[in-house]
């Protein structure tokens, strides 16, 4: 599981998960009561831990000990307006009185493209330039001679280049103990994906402090506690390509006759034979060198203390907090497509959210 929203798939009938894109990291789109604004967010009310309006995207999933999801009017009964969309409650694991327990899990694997498009090799593509101008424009000068293409051998596989097989690690380590009036849980994660795309990936660790303690018979007092640090490299994908510089799409529509990178070694690009191509930027060098970098500290901590007035009677009070610092840069080199419609770009975003 990549993500906790993740694990909400099949837990109810029309419980709808669907990541937003391909990225590692991307965030996931859930849908309890389907699509209610065109303006505003569809997305449930995360409740994790009795906090109420949690960010779940760096949540371990292995500190969940349940969810429940609440569809109908049960959630506008409990939380008003905020539960509109659907609500998910969401409760981490505790300690137990007992002896201490350890457990620890690891898994790694790797991830690829499933199957690349069947194209053609530069002396295919040349040798069909050729012969497609022969029939259209047959007073044309044609776009290759005989012993260019007897030179070009198989050129450039722009998706062998692009694509690359993956490693994906993850590692999870647990601590819980605790007497019949202190329980403790304490736990780790680490998370490693790297993108099927060069140069993309998503790093994350959290450490998490769940404590509870029986204060006298009556007051008890409990502290749920999260810190988590998230890396994400976004490949330049999402773009319409060409001479805004792309990249799944520009290896798709760059020649097999462009090399990677030109005689002097620089990367090249699109823009030759004059008249039959157009300009297409080199998907490799958009891949490098247009960085897009986001990091996130999330910091979670949620603590209670009730009292036990009567039998079935009790008085609770709780104070929360989830808080986010952001740090994204983005910066593209004038020496690629993209970064050239702008004579290079450069930014830093921090914001930061309080809760």
């Amino acid at each position: 599981v990549f993500g906790t929203a993740q694990l909400l798939q099949g837990q109810a009938s029309g419980v709808q998960v669907t990541q937003t894109n391909s990225q590692p990291g991307a965030s996931f789109s859930v849908r309890i009561r389907g699509t209610n604004s065109i303006n505003f967010s569809s997305d449930p009310l995360y409740v994790v831990d009795g906090f109420a309006g949690a960010d779940i995207t760096a949540l371990n999933p292995n500190d969940i000990a349940s969810m429940d999801i609440l569809k109908d009017a049960s959630s506008t009964a409990i939380y008003g307006n905020r539960g509109a969309n659907g609500v998910v409650i969401i409760t981490t694991k505790s300690g137990s009185a007992g002896k201490k327990t350890l457990n620890a899990e690891v898994y790694t694997g790797f991830q690829q493209v499933g199957k690349k498009l069947d194209m053609m090799n530069a002396t295919e593509f040349a040798t069909y330039l050729n012969r497609v101008t022969a029939i259209v424009t047959p007073t044309a000068a044609l776009p290759f001679t005989q012993s260019q293409i007897d030179a070009l051998g198989e050129g450039t596989d722009w998706q062998e280049e692009l694509f690359r097989v993956a490693p994906i690690t993850s590692a999870n380590l647990s601590l819980t103990g605790g007497s019949a009036d202190t329980k403790y849980l304490v736990s780790a994660n680490f998370f490693n994906q790297q993108g099927i795309i060069i140069n993309s990936g998503y790093l994350r660790g959290t450490l998490r402090l769940n404590l509870t303690h029986n204060i006298s018979e009556k007051i008890h007092f409990g502290i749920n506690t999260q810190i988590s640090f998230d890396k994400q490299n976004l490949a330049n994908v999402n773009t319409t390509g060409g001479s805004t510089g792309g990249t799944l799409l520009d290896a798709l529509r760059i020649s097999p006759t462009v090399p990677v990178f030109d005689a002097s070694g620089a990367y090249s690009f699109q823009n030759a034979p004059l008249g039959y191509t157009t300009v297409v930027g080199n998907p490799v060098a958009a891949a490098n060198l247009n960085t897009d970098i986001m990091t996130n500290l999330r910091l979670f901590a949620n603590a209670y203390a009730d009292y036990d007035i009567i039998k079935g009677l009790k008085f609770k009070t709780s104070i929360g907090t989830d808080d986010k610092f952001t740090n994204e840069k983005i910066f593209r080199p004038n020496t690629t497509y993209l970064g050239a419609q702008s004579g290079g770009f450069a930014q830093i975003i921090n914001p930061i959210n309080y809760n």
